[in-house]
């Protein structure tokens, strides 16, 4: 779950953005996006890979009127080198500009690596990426790989408990 540093983070990160929002990890952080993005003409697309979490997320976001938040439940799938959400990217629009990425979770094989091999192509030019969890090993290698591969710009977060990073 999203700590406050992250929301923190996310908040001003929202401020800054123009375009639709992404997360991975739908919970608490997604009831927040909703309030910060009702009424900017922005949508944010939260994946989650449990059904039963799922849920009771669409349930609060229904009653709170937040028809511009998607809850698009993805099971997790294996992709060789890493697990990441089952999802046809199509069905996210162009021009993302900012992730939350707060999972698949933790004890998912090199989950948060996947990110940008299955939806980069959906994110706007400098677009940014909130990692949550950034201390630990998995996203410390999703880092180094992102940075390898994909030229993203590590940036200070707020403690050590979350990144913020901006693709070129």
């Amino acid at each position: 779950m999203a700590g406050v540093e992250a929301l923190a983070l996310l908040a001003s990160s929202v401020r800054a953005g123009r375009y639709d929002i992404l997360e991975c990890g739908c919970g608490l952080s997604t009831i927040v996006l909703g309030a910060l993005t009702r009424g900017t003409g922005r949508k944010l697309y939260s994946l989650e890979h449990l059904e039963e979490w799922a849920n009771p997320v669409r349930r609060e976001l229904a009653a709170l009127h937040f028809d511009h938040v998607e809850v698009i439940v993805a099971p997790l799938r294996d992709f060789g080198s890493y697990w990441w959400y089952d999802l046809d990217a199509t069905r996210l629009p162009r021009n993302i500009d900012l992730v939350f990425c707060d999972g698949p979770p933790g004890t998912t094989p090199n989950g948060r690596v996947g990110l940008l091999d299955r939806v980069g192509d959906r994110l706007a030019p400098h677009a940014q990426i909130v990692l949550d969890d950034a201390a630990r090993d998995g996203e410390q290698e999703a880092i180094r790989i992102w940075t390898q591969r994909f030229g993203v710009l590590s940036r200070s977060g707020a403690g050590d408990s979350v990144a913020l990073l901006e693709l070129p």
